[in-house]
């Protein structure tokens, strides 16, 4: 951990790589249904949710709420956007708040999203 701050520190240009294993959330969670998923990755935000391609699409097991937590400081080294990220929650019929954020996101922050079938929108 770095600096006791609960993560192995963050992506930019100048940092040396290394090798991480990673699995998709569809062969984590192949057949469960998943209630809240909470996604803070330093940038690779929409990768998780391209890994998790099945269990967003399934009616009955995708997350009735999703917490995104940004980096958009990380998304060139990641090679994603906001945009690409939003259209992503979009193709799973998923919504996000605030509805009126400002694209391009530039600013570290959080999302709200939620299926659109769901009750438990903001007001």
């Amino acid at each position: 951990l770095v600096d006791g701050q609960g993560n192995f520190g963050s992506v930019d240009g100048d940092a040396a790589g290394c090798e991480v294993k990673t699995v998709r959330l569809d062969t984590y969670f192949p057949d469960a249904k998943v209630d809240i998923l909470k996604v803070d990755v330093e940038g690779f935000e929409e990768w998780v949710l391209r890994g998790a391609e099945r269990l967003l699409s399934h009616p009955e097991n995708a997350p009735r709420a999703i917490l995104v937590e940004l980096h958009p400081y990380a998304w060139n080294s990641a090679r994603t956007s906001s945009e690409s990220l939003l259209k992503c929650l979009e193709h799973y019929d998923i919504r996000f708040w605030p509805a009126s954020l400002s694209v391009p996101i530039e600013r570290y922050g959080h999302l709200f999203a939620y299926r659109r079938d769901d009750a438990i929108s903001p007001s």
